[in-house]
């Protein structure tokens, strides 16, 4: 199935959290840390016909609660885990680049 935006939504893949997080330093994360304020790793699938300068295929962080719009009842979680919701562009906090 495909599912193209409208407007200025954005089709994003959201990556399934880590059982144990590890910080840049490589220092296990424990699991009573709240999480609930650290951004989500996302990437864009499709943009709806009035987003600018953003491409399918960027990886981006969004708030943990950005995803207002999830859409498991339509698209189910693929087999990585990952699932997929429909976010405003002004959700997105910022890009990631190698």
């Amino acid at each position: 199935m495909k599912l193209k935006p409208f407007g200025s939504l954005i089709l994003i893949k959201i990556f399934p959290e880590e059982s144990e997080p590890l910080t840049t330093g490589g220092i296990v994360m424990p699991s009573t840390i709240d999480n609930s304020r650290t951004p989500r790793t996302c990437s864009i699938v499709a943009v709806g016909p009035e987003v600018r300068n953003i491409e399918p295929g960027t990886k981006v962080l969004i708030p943990r609660d950005a995803a207002a719009m999830p859409l498991d009842n339509i698209i189910p979680p693929d087999e990585e885990g990952s699932a997929f919701a429909l976010v405003q562009p002004l959700t997105i906090i910022a890009t990631l680049s190698d």
